[in-house]
């Protein structure tokens, strides 16, 4: 299935996107960016956190660092390219996140078709839960991703797989070495300080991607969808996909 059909942006006009969660998120916005690119959109990638600063110069066309109120420079974009914006550049390679408050501007001055937020970080874990500061979601985000990555399914809950293990072990209700289960996956999208926890009130759509659905992921993905179903959900759509390696969406579910 094409991943714009899946996020519902065949055809964006001014979309604030933040990724929250862990298993994929900066694949995910570089994918989504891709796909907009070939259809002449101009897309800026940036985060309020911070992320590897990609190693293929070929993801986008042309990066801005800057944290300051000088965006006259953003008045110069085109079509069909992708911009990435930080505050800079770390000796560990990574680019660093700008202050919501400018991307609110930005925003605001609608000259990009979609502006793609990294809003949390998960240290490559494939799975997390939300610090009490986490995560950092521009108020005007029109489309709230929360990613799970599948590969964490069946896993014993450890550092090498969770992210903020002790709020993630108070949120699904789960001790250290608990093996993590489809009904895990499915508490932690549904309780309040989860997966969920920031997304604005307002004016906003929700969205589930399980990424890494390959193979066995797949069905428990569909056990996930299962166990949402009698929920009363803070998300608009549930998508199971293959961000990386297959680069595809393979399934979703609409619940309101």
């Amino acid at each position: 299935m094409d991943i714009l059909m899946g996020f519902e942006l065949v055809n964006p006009l001014s979309e604030m996107i933040s990724f929250v969660g862990g298993g994929g998120k900066t694949t995910t916005m570089f994918s989504l960016a891709t796909k907009l690119k070939e259809i002449d959109k101009k897309i800026l990638v940036t985060t309020t956190t911070a992320i590897y600063y990609p190693s293929n110069n070929e993801l986008f066309d042309e990066i801005f660092l800057t944290d300051q109120n000088d965006l006259k420079q953003l008045y110069s974009i085109k079509e069909g390219q992708i911009y990435l914006l930080g505050s800079s550049v770390s000796k560990e390679g990574k680019l660093l996140g700008v202050n919501p408050i400018l991307l609110e501007e930005i925003y605001n001055m609608k000259i990009f078709d979609v502006i793609l937020v990294e809003a949390d970080g998960s240290k490559g874990r494939p799975i997390k839960a939300p610090a009490k500061h986490e995560p950092v979601v521009p108020p005007s985000t029109t489309k709230y991703i929360g990613v799970i990555g599948l590969d964490a399914l069946f896993m014993e809950i450890n550092s090498d797989i969770v992210h903020r293990i002790e709020e993630f072990t108070r949120i699904v209700e789960a001790n250290i070495g608990d093996i993590i289960m489809p009904s895990t996956a499915a508490r932690l999208i549904t309780h309040p300080e989860g997966l969920f926890k920031n997304i604005p009130s307002s004016n906003c759509q929700g969205y589930v991607l399980l990424n890494k659905g390959e193979g066995e992921g797949f069905e428990a993905g569909r056990e996930i969808i299962r166990l949402l179903e009698d929920n009363a959900p803070l998300f608009k759509r549930i998508i199971i996909g293959s961000m990386k390696y297959e680069k595809d969406i393979k399934f979703w579910r609409d619940f309101n």
